[in-house]
């Protein structure tokens, strides 16, 4: 029954997003920015929906802009950091048909179709939106290897909880949350070195996927006086910072071993406590 239920709301929304995007919405016009900044208008009512929602429809976009201004519609799109009740949410999902993590191990296509649910079934849109992004950057939901389903549900879990919060608290966790986050590491083959060795390859795939790009947005390598975002002493620095990680191969929970801990840069990573 909640199967059924499912699949008819997934096939509704899409169905609603394609309908409203045609019919029920005005054509899609870019917003006029010559006017005062304090005009709120139905058109950018409209276009902080799509950028914010998943499959806006008439009837958000009108509550948006009945709110009278951007701050107010900013509000009502978020709440607060927990947003509506997920009680009846959570009830939905567990007892569905898809949510069997045995099984995700060998059956990438159930748990796509779960986490499909599970993202467009949220009462928090713009949460679940925003998490979309994240988990989009921080791509690590691969089962090999090492890496399991309670490994990428632990990942999950930790970028849905900081969506709304700090990006720098976000990488730390990554590398040492307090719920043992560890695909990160694995998938960038952090651990395959020994805790105490300086892993440069693994500080310049941080630095440059989820840290920062190699260069300034928009520029490439044909950019005229091109100038990267950081430099090898950089990488360096960042290597010898991170030693000392270990982790249980049993448990797969992430710890920092102190005494192997590489001091001899004096910086602190991010502005902070590792063990933050």
């Amino acid at each position: 029954m909640v199967m059924k239920y499912i699949q008819k709301l997934l096939t509704s929304v899409i169905t609603i997003s394609l309908v409203t995007s045609i019919t029920h919405l005005p054509t899609v016009q870019a917003v006029d920015t010559d006017g005062s900044a304090n005009t709120w208008t139905y058109e950018k009512a409209r276009h902080l929906a799509s950028k914010t929602l998943f499959g806006p429809n008439k009837e958000i976009v009108d509550q948006l802009y009945n709110a009278g201004s951007a701050s107010a519609a900013i509000d009502i799109i978020f709440p607060s950091p927990d947003g509506p009740d997920r009680t009846e949410f959570e009830q939905i999902l567990t007892e569905s048909e898809l949510y069997d993590p045995t099984s995700f191990e060998n059956d990438r296509t159930k748990m796509e179709k779960y986490y499909v649910a599970k993202r467009y079934l949220d009462p928090y849109q713009a949460k679940a939106k925003l998490f979309a992004i994240f988990e989009d950057i921080y791509a690590v939901d691969q089962i090999r290897d090492r890496i399991d389903y309670s490994d990428i549900e632990r990942t999950h879990n930790m970028l849905y909880s900081n969506a709304l919060g700090s990006y720098k608290q976000m990488v730390k966790d990554n590398l040492f949350g307090t719920d043992g986050s560890y695909a990160l590491g694995e998938y960038l083959d952090f651990f395959d070195l020994n805790k105490n060795n300086p892993n440069e390859n693994y500080a310049r795939e941080l630095i440059q996927l989820f840290m920062m790009d190699i260069f300034k947005p928009y520029n490439n390598h044909n950019t005229p006086d091109l100038v990267r975002n950081y430099s090898e002493e950089d990488v360096a620095a960042l290597a010898k910072i991170l030693t000392g990680f270990t982790f249980n191969t049993g448990s797969h929970i992430v710890s920092l071993d102190l005494e192997e801990h590489n001091t001899s840069t004096g910086v602190i990573f991010l502005d902070g406590d590792l063990q933050e």
